[in-house]
């Protein structure tokens, strides 16, 4: 008989379930094996979802990645219809979200054990970007790819399961272990290679917080609640004002892009008077296709805008859940905040929060998890173990 002690002390169903949906890029490429992928996460996620219901794990945290999912779910229904396409590119992070929300609550030092199979991902990538410098496949859009997708998204893998792996190194060892610091050495070339700015900048920010805080106390004005706040002062100032001309260094010379970003304030301009028209509930999940259409150009696939993405999956209601959401993490970030593992999530969130104003952050199925992760950073303390519990306690003395 399979009891729930077994179910949660096994390393190798948690590396099946991260197998199945941490969904790579290349994969989609090849319909059988995307098929397969996205049959197996509805699988995961109807197992996860009973697991919770069936051992009692009814939270506020529960209950925030049903409404933020199921939110976009209705909006979908409602608007445009996309059902099947909703669940083939959200249910990988819907899992992933369940299964990081039952195992930091069950045994977060089975999840850290098997977070070694993800640094495989980024050293395949790699691989595949030293033995096709001009990329391993193309799409209608873009002929930079490898094995986790174009350049400017490869970030959205990499930089969580790097920072998954450093709160699993100090879980276990109190320190940086070699396996990490290769693994940031290599996707930190994985940038360099591939030429994305938007990525050498965020993971840069992430390094250089890590780097300097580790050792030291976060300074008070460092919270998830002030980069939230920061974010949406800079959405206001150069998506809806229009005022980057303030920031022209940064935006030239930093990430080397013209003051229009690339092009970017003309999608915006027309993100925000489709949203305005459906202000509440949004369109619900879309395509790039539809986004092709909607936008009345083929190189509009997004709204390069975290934002306004959010805002046209699910409106002000989907945004709202979503600031609940980041209000939540913020409690425990802040009650934990001299934390390495608090310090090293609120780290990978403002990094993404950066780069979400000029990328709308598609297909990111760690960012939730991350998020889950920032909300139940104190599991993670209590988990630790009694040894380096025992050091820290030492060390502060």
């Amino acid at each position: 008989m399979i009891t729930k002690s077994k179910i949660f002390s096994s390393k190798l169903l948690v590396i099946i379930m991260e197998l199945i949906l941490i969904r790579i890029p290349y994969f989609d490429t090849q319909r059988i094996v995307h098929k397969t992928y996205m049959y197996a996460s509805v699988l995961c996620v109807v197992f996860l979802f009973l697991l919770t219901i069936v051992n009692g794990y009814i939270t506020k945290q529960f209950i925030w990645i049903c409404a933020f999912f199921g939110m976009m779910f209705l909006s979908t229904f409602r608007e445009s219809g996309l059902l099947y396409e909703y669940m083939r590119d959200n249910f990988s992070s819907l899992g992933a979200c369940l299964l990081f929300y039952l195992w930091l609550n069950n045994n977060p030092k089975v999840l850290f054990k098997a977070v070694s199979v993800l640094q495989v991902f980024v050293y395949i990538n790699l691989l595949t970007i030293i033995m096709f410098p001009h990329g391993l496949y193309s799409t209608p859009n873009y002929d930079a790819n490898w094995f986790l997708g174009y350049k400017n998204i490869q970030i959205r893998t990499i930089l969580p399961i790097v920072g998954i792996s450093i709160i699993s190194s100090y879980y276990k060892y109190n320190r940086c272990n070699f396996n990490v610091i290769l693994l940031i050495l290599c996707s930190l070339l994985t940038f360099i290679l591939n030429g994305s700015s938007t990525s050498i900048v965020g993971f840069a920010i992430f390094l250089l917080l890590f780097i300097i805080y580790k050792n030291r106390k976060l300074p008070k004005i460092f919270s998830l609640k002030n980069g939230i706040i920061v974010t949406i002062l800079f959405f206001v100032l150069i998506v809806i004002l229009k005022a980057q001309y303030l920031f022209d260094f940064f935006i030239e010379d930093i990430l080397h892009k013209n003051l229009t970003f690339t092009g970017r304030t003309i999608i915006w301009e027309r993100v925000l008077r489709l949203i305005s028209q459906k202000l509440m509930l949004g369109y619900g999940y879309l395509t790039s296709d539809h986004y092709v259409h909607l936008l009345k150009s083929p190189f509009f696939t997004h709204p390069h805008n975290y934002i306004l993405y959010v805002m046209m999956n699910g409106g002000l209601v989907l945004t709202a859940i979503l600031l609940i959401g980041y209000g939540f993490a913020n409690k425990t970030l802040k009650a934990t905040r001299d934390s390495i593992y608090s310090k090293t999530i609120l780290f990978v969130l403002f990094s993404f929060l950066i780069m979400g104003l000029t990328e709308a952050i598609t297909g990111t199925i760690l960012l939730y998890p991350v998020l889950i992760m920032a909300m139940e950073a104190d599991k993670i303390l209590k988990g630790e173990s009694k040894k380096i519990q025992i050091k820290r306690r030492m060390k502060i003395k």
